[in-house]
């Protein structure tokens, strides 16, 4: 997955690493707040119905999605989103 310097995705939570660093924004359940990516670093976190990554930095971030065989990963209700998201609503 490619998420464009000042772009945003929205999906489910899964494991993933990235290939390469820079800095995001991340908007779930919790709240919003800022995250330094690292290259290299195995994001291993339990399964959430949704969050939205977005790039604030000037370099382009690609991640490799990790899909585990065995963890079923909730659905997602549209309900539980949001209608506006932290890369267009800012």
């Amino acid at each position: 997955m490619h998420v464009p310097a000042r772009g945003s995705a929205r999906l489910p939570l899964t494991p993933g690493l990235p290939e390469n660093g820079g800095q995001g924004q991340v908007q779930d359940e919790k709240g919003i707040r800022k995250i330094d990516v690292v290259a290299g670093a195995l994001l291993d976190v339990p399964p959430t119905p949704w969050h939205e990554f977005a790039n604030v930095g000037d370099t382009t971030i690609q991640f490799v999605i990790v899909e585990k065989k065995y963890q079923v990963v909730p659905p997602v209700s549209q309900a539980a989103c949001p209608k506006e998201t932290i890369g267009r609503a800012q």
